[in-house]
C-alpha cells in the first residue's frame, strides 16, 4: 500500500501539469489573437487614413515608418510581428519556423482552406524554456494592391517611393485573396 500512495501522487502531479500547460495554451491563443486583432485594425486604420490624405505613396510611408512603431507598442510578454514569404521589408523577415508555416499555408490555400481558417498555434519545449507560437494568414485585400499588385500598374511616383523605402522589395504582384503574409504572436517562458 506504501508504494501505490507515492504513485498515484505522481499521477495527480503529471495530470495536474498538464492541465496547467493546457490551459497556458488556451489563454496564449486567445491573447495571441486579441493581439493579431488589435494590430490589423491600427495598421489598417493608419493606413487608410494615409491613403485617403495622400494617396498610395503615402501609404508607403506610414508602412515605413509608422506601422514597427504601432508594432512595437502593441509588444509585451506576447510579441507580435508580421512576416511573408515575399518580403517588403526585410526587418519582417520570417524565421525557420514561420517559413514552414507560411509554406503550410499556401499548401493549404491551394488545396480549398479558407484563408480566414489559416491559423497555426504550436507549443515549442525545450529544456530551458516553452515557447507558445501562433500564426494567421493576412488576406490580400482589394485596397492591398494599390501597393503590393501588379508593378507596371502602379504610378512612377508610387513605383519611385518603393523602389527608395525599400530597394530589395519582392512584395508586388499579388491579387485579391492570395496570402500576403501572416501576424506571428510569440511568448518565451523559462522553465
Amino acid at each position: 500500500m506504501k508504494k501505490l500512495i507515492p504513485f498515484s501522487f505522481l499521477l495527480i502531479a503529471i495530470c495536474a501539469c498538464a492541465d496547467n500547460t493546457s490551459q497556458q495554451e488556451e489563454e496564449f491563443q486567445q491573447q495571441a489573437s486579441l493581439k493579431i486583432k488589435a494590430l490589423a485594425n491600427e495598421l489598417k486604420q493608419a493606413l487608410s487614413t494615409s491613403m485617403q490624405s495622400g494617396g498610395p505613396v503615402a501609404a508607403v510611408q506610414t508602412c515605413k515608418l509608422e506601422a514597427p512603431k504601432i508594432t512595437h507598442a502593441l509588444n509585451d510578454h506576447l510579441v507580435i510581428k508580421r512576416t511573408s514569404l515575399k518580403l517588403r521589408n526585410p526587418d519582417n523577415a520570417p524565421d525557420l519556423w514561420e517559413k514552414e508555416i507560411l509554406a503550410s499555408f499556401e499548401k493549404k490555400l491551394a488545396s480549398g482552406t479558407p484563408i480566414d481558417q489559416l491559423i497555426h498555434s504550436e507549443t515549442i519545449k525545450t529544456k530551458n524554456s516553452t515557447t507558445l507560437r501562433m500564426m494567421r494568414a493576412i488576406p490580400t485585400q482589394g485596397l492591398c494592391l494599390s501597393c503590393h499588385g501588379d508593378k507596371q500598374t502602379m504610378g512612377e511616383d508610387l513605383a519611385n517611393a518603393l523602389e527608395e523605402s525599400y530597394p530589395n522589395d519582392l512584395a508586388t504582384g499579388f491579387q485579391v485573396g492570395q496570402i500576403r503574409g501572416a501576424f506571428s504572436v510569440k511568448q518565451i517562458i523559462e522553465n
